[in-house]
């Protein structure tokens, strides 16, 4: 079934009849049958490729970028929420493009794509617009091989914040990308979990080799969580899994950058828990709720499910949430139990144990 967002390229069908085509982010599989056999979709979020990649035309590719070098005559961009990574998948793409070669831009009108054409005219990309209709709105234009920004070559760490976060006994330095959760800095959610995360491992009064214990960090973004357990607990092994391709980029990257021995830390790409193996004694999360712009409560219900499938006995869940989200409700329906352990006026600290 179309997007609204494909049903407004569909209505601009000629500029995109004939060459090669790149489509970033798409938000359905249909699309591509209107291509081109040689159309190449790219897709940094790992349910969107599962989606679409075993259905659609063309050659598919998971990944912050594609794997090898490609040129297009065309492509297609589907706006991100982020303005900064909008930004940097055009200077990306742009590069890509055969001379004169056609640059689209389309986004749902509450996603900020209005706003796309302002913050494009800063990298030197002067957009036109094109078409508006289902609460969409698809811009485009040309890009020249005499274009500052063709001749540009993309560095993705260009593109690199860093920002530290302290524990009660390490910091770290931490790499975000824009597209990645929490990309400015450290969220106040986050950083509420992390301050409750060391009473969970301070119980060695005698000072005893302590047994590993295995650790996951659920939807870790760029690994905050997961590796300040890493570096902290030297008796971890700590697994890290999202479906973001630009934030799995900078987690691997801040395993070596906080010199932590990377056979304590594996990192998973996975759509929910599927393709995390094993059992763990403790889950961490600051769980994603939204899909696209709206809250989807379904996201977590799953999450919760499949964790207590994963967790030991005794082991236990540590989450942080938005006070005004009904994790109580799913939690005592999962689990049976649940207890608050940090609160502020936003957020609340739960937790759950598989009994």
């Amino acid at each position: 079934m179309l997007s609204s967002e494909s049903e407004v390229l569909l209505r601009n069908q000629q500029y995109f009849e004939n060459g090669r085509w790149l489509i970033v982010n798409a938000t359905d599989s249909e699309i591509f049958s209107y291509f081109p056999k040689s159309v190449v979709g790219l897709h940094q979020l790992y349910d969107g490729y599962l989606n679409i990649h075993s259905q659609a035309r063309g050659f598919h590719h998971f990944g912050p970028t594609l794997s090898s070098d490609n040129s297009f005559d065309g492509a297609i961009i589907y706006w991100p929420k982020s303005k900064q990574h909008g930004v940097m998948l055009c200077h990306y793409v742009s590069t890509l493009l055969e001379n004169e070669g056609h640059l689209l831009i389309v986004g749902d009108n509450k996603g900020g794509v209005k706003s796309a054409a302002k913050a494009l005219n800063k990298i030197g990309l002067s957009m036109n617009k094109i078409d508006s209709a289902r609460h969409c709105t698809l811009i485009g234009t040309l890009v020249e091989d005499s274009d500052a920004i063709a001749h540009d070559k993309f560095d993705i760490s260009k593109y690199v914040n860093t920002y530290s976060v302290k524990t009660d006994s390490h910091e770290l330095s931490l790499e975000t990308l824009p597209g990645g959760f929490s990309s400015d800095a450290l969220d106040p959610g986050s950083a509420l979990l992390l301050s409750t995360l060391d009473d969970l491992f301070n119980n060695n009064s005698a000072k005893k080799p302590l047994p590993t214990v295995k650790v996951l960090d659920f939807a870790c973004g760029n690994g905050a969580i997961g590796l300040s357990i890493a570096a902290s607990q030297a008796h971890t092994h700590v697994t890290l899994s999202d479906i973001n391709a630009l934030a799995l980029t900078c987690a691997k990257s801040n395993v070596s950058r906080n010199n932590i021995d990377n056979n304590r830390v594996d990192i998973v790409t996975s759509n929910g828990l599927d393709e995390v193996t094993g059992q763990f004694d403790l889950i961490v999360s600051n769980p994603p709720f939204h899909s696209g712009t709206k809250t989807d409560y379904s996201i977590t219900e799953r999450f919760l499910i499949d964790a207590k499938k994963q967790l030991r006995p005794n082991g236990k869940l540590q989450i942080v949430a938005n006070r005004f989200l009904k994790y109580p409700d799913q939690l005592e329906q999962v689990f049976g139990n649940f207890r608050v352990v940090a609160q502020t006026t936003k957020f609340n600290v739960y937790q759950s144990i598989h009994s």
